[in-house]
């Protein structure tokens, strides 16, 4: 792995943010395929937890089991069903817009486009996801230390690949996924999976950046995870 670089964002305007969630049930209506309603099932009961920043910490369980809608609730993503419970950043009652702005969501699958290279992908990005207050020379700082901190650097200059051209590793492109999302300097980071598809070692490094990311810039992170190894475990905060 390459060495790690402290985030070149202003400590001033980053504050770290803990998370906790109490008593979260979520219940979702069944209907069928003519839209009758056959009854409500409980997708989550009374789950409670919490993240403080410098931890990474796992919703783990099997396939089905609700993790994915646990983060997504998290995450402010669920649009429907009931939800039950509290989720609080800074143990204060959270709301939708003051979330969004600290946080940042990684998906499962990677969305990206395999005709750009990876600094190419990232500039791009920056260009979308940052505010215009922010200059080039400023994008461009957060463009290299993401490059540093998920270990890009000696792939930057290669081409994502689809089907149709040869590109990075998949392990690579979960990195750029979340090097995406670093971009907003995010205090509060969730990912769906992170290691899903990966081999034993490029499992191991993301997960291993994710830590480092946690430590040196008091990140809160959170992730689900289906079945840890040995060595992820060891990783986690809890």
């Amino acid at each position: 792995m390459s060495s790690y670089t402290r985030d070149p964002v202003d400590k001033a305007e980053r504050h770290s943010h803990s998370l906790d969630w109490r008593d979260i049930t979520f219940e979702v209506t069944r209907k069928s395929l003519l839209g009758k309603k056959l009854g409500v099932k409980r997708i989550l009961n009374n789950v409670s937890g919490s993240a403080a920043p410098g931890e990474v910490v796992a919703i783990m369980g099997p396939s089905g089991s609700g993790k994915t809608s646990l983060l997504d609730i998290l995450a402010d993503r669920v649009s429907s069903g009931k939800i039950m419970g509290d989720v609080l950043l800074n143990k204060t009652p959270r709301t939708p817009i003051s979330f969004r702005a600290v946080s940042a969501y990684v998906a499962q699958e990677d969305s990206l486009m395999g005709s750009f290279t990876v600094l190419e992908t990232l500039r791009q990005s920056a260009r979308l996801a940052l505010p215009k207050r922010v200059g080039h020379d400023e994008r461009e700082r957060r463009v290299q230390h993401v490059i540093d901190i998920m270990g890009l650097r000696s792939c930057e200059n290669t081409l994502i690949g689809d089907v149709f051209r040869k590109g990075i590793s998949g392990g690579q492109k979960r990195r750029v996924s979340v090097a995406i999302e670093l971009l907003k300097a995010p205090s509060v980071l969730l990912l769906d999976e992170p290691t899903s598809g990966l081999d034993s070692a490029s499992a191991f490094n993301i997960m291993e950046y994710l830590k480092n990311l946690a430590v040196e810039d008091r990140c809160t992170i959170v992730v689900t995870i289906h079945q840890p190894s040995s060595d992820i475990w060891l990783s986690l905060s809890k």
